[in-house]
């Protein structure tokens, strides 16, 4: 089959490290994303309309900040938004752990929104230039495939660890913020 030389080549031509950045991101993001939803209607007993009002805010957000994105890797470069992008995905989970007052939820989804519309378009530009052209939608496919793998890796165990005695669903956010802030290793280094 010729296609597994092209992704053996667009693996071994291209570089990795913004792709594995992205797959241990989507790793311990998720495993604390899939439980937000039950957390704040059932933990926090929020009513629909303020889990429907921070939804908008975090989606408001990110419509915002995309934009600025462009300007902002102009002057400071598309590595630069991806790391401090990464920091602040990182203080999502860990505000989420330290507070569940409806003023620190507004902060945390405003600041979720834009720290992942700078990571997402950051991302998407480093990986544009991670591959030969030749090989850029074979390397596309072998990182989505990797992220794909590794939110649902990363799911699976935060359902896993939800459903033992004794941790909670602030432990799983304080777990996967320091798993979102371990990979930035890959990005500061």
């Amino acid at each position: 089959d010729p296609r597994w030389p092209r992704l053996g080549h667009a693996l071994s031509r291209s570089r990795v490290r913004v792709a594995l950045y992205m797959a241990c991101l989507a790793f311990g993001t998720q495993i604390s994303a899939p439980f937000f939803t039950p957390y704040m209607l059932r933990e926090l007993s929020l009513d629909y309309k303020a889990f429907a009002g921070l939804s908008v805010l975090s989606i408001l957000a990110k419509a915002l900040t995309f934009p600025c994105c462009h300007r902002w890797a102009e002057r400071m470069g598309q590595r630069s938004v991806l790391r401090w992008g990464g920091v602040g995905v990182a203080l999502i989970p860990m505000m989420w752990a330290i507070s569940s007052e409806l003023p620190a939820l507004i902060v945390a989804h405003v600041l979720g929104g834009a720290v992942w519309a700078a990571v997402e378009s950051a991302s998407y530009q480093l990986l544009l230039e991670s591959a030969p052209a030749e090989f850029t939608a074979e390397f596309f496919s072998l990182s989505s495939a990797a992220t794909g793998v590794a939110q649902v890796a990363g799911a699976a165990l935060g359902g896993l660890l939800l459903g033992t005695p004794h941790i909670d669903y602030r432990a799983i956010f304080i777990l996967s913020a320091l798993l979102v802030t371990l990979p930035l290793v890959l990005l500061f280094v």
